[in-house]
């Protein structure tokens, strides 16, 4: 409507013409006003003041204010870049002092003054940034603490318990088995590998021969010199280009040995045993059980 003559102008509400572009919002001023918000201020006078809120800045004409996906900028909603870390209400705080330190050094960028909670990975940077908060300001350390809930509920803690106990005595039982298997352990390593490509070969002669691979392993630091025999419930000759076997010290040698039984003397699998011995340390020696495979 228009107004009649001499009737003054009409006037608006200042979100009647506001728009949000982008993070900001942008609202026009008119002459005349008050110099508050939505009013731009004639040639030569003041510029328009603005109470001093913590997000808020003037850009241009317009009021730029960051807001905080989800929510209202308060306290457990996300700032945008630039924005101020979440602050605690008075009630929450205790001697907190509400420097958010705790919060920006914190790498997954949680609030540890509401709890523990699944992202926190226990680094530790906000216990230290309180603690030299705190020693600057001269109140005690430990605001931000590991601590067990007994404690926290003023209850004494017990460090006898029988948890503790059984995992003691577990350990202990562990590293006595491992001391153990350190000062009894046997310099000397053998695998016997049987031959892929034939159960046995049968001779001329009707005798038996079962070709094996024997791998030694000397873990000394010192050479020796292995003796090999064979330990069987039916005659066995053991055919060796060397016996003993000579192996470097912290060396593996690898050696082809061959059994033949005579005719008849041996039917279907039997279980046999290798031993190997060492000639300068008699004590270090190693039994391997095998099979010997005849005709059946």
């Amino acid at each position: 409507d228009r107004p009649l003559a001499g009737a003054s102008p009409p006037t608006q509400s200042p979100s009647a013409n506001a728009r949000m572009v982008g993070d900001a919002l942008l609202a026009p001023f008119s002459e005349g006003g008050s110099g508050g918000f939505g009013d731009r201020p004639l040639a030569g006078a003041s510029p328009p003041t603005h109470s001093p809120s913590a997000n808020a800045r003037m850009v241009g004409d317009a009021l730029l204010a960051p807001f905080s996906e989800g929510g209202s900028g308060g306290f457990g909603d996300r700032p945008l870049a630039g924005a101020s870390p979440p602050t605690q209400s008075p009630s929450k705080l205790g001697d907190c002092v509400d420097c958010t330190i705790c919060v920006q050094v914190c790498p997954t960028g949680i609030d540890i003054r509401d709890g523990l909670q699944y992202e926190c990975i226990a680094c530790g940077a906000c216990i230290d940034a309180c603690d030299t908060v705190m020693d600057k300001l001269g109140y005690p350390r430990g605001l931000i603490r590991y601590d067990t809930l007994s404690a926290m509920q003023g209850k004494p803690t017990r460090v006898l318990r029988p948890r503790v106990l059984i995992y003691a005595s577990i350990l202990a039982l562990l590293i006595g088995a491992f001391l153990w298997s350190v000062t009894h352990r046997v310099p000397l390593l053998v695998d016997l590998l049987r031959d892929r490509n034939a159960l046995f070969r049968a001779l001329a002669d009707g005798s038996i021969e079962n070709v094996y691979t024997l791998k030694i392993m000397n873990k000394d630091h010192q050479p020796h010199r292995y003796r090999i025999s064979i330990d069987a419930a039916f005659p066995l000759q053991l055919i060796l280009a060397d016996n003993p076997v000579t192996v470097a010290a912290e060396h593996a040698g690898e050696v082809v040995l061959t059994l033949r039984a005579a005719a008849g003397a041996v039917k279907g699998v039997v279980p046999i045993r290798l031993s190997v011995q060492s000639l300068e340390q008699p004590e270090v020696v190693d039994i391997e059980a095998t099979r010997f495979i005849g005709p059946f």
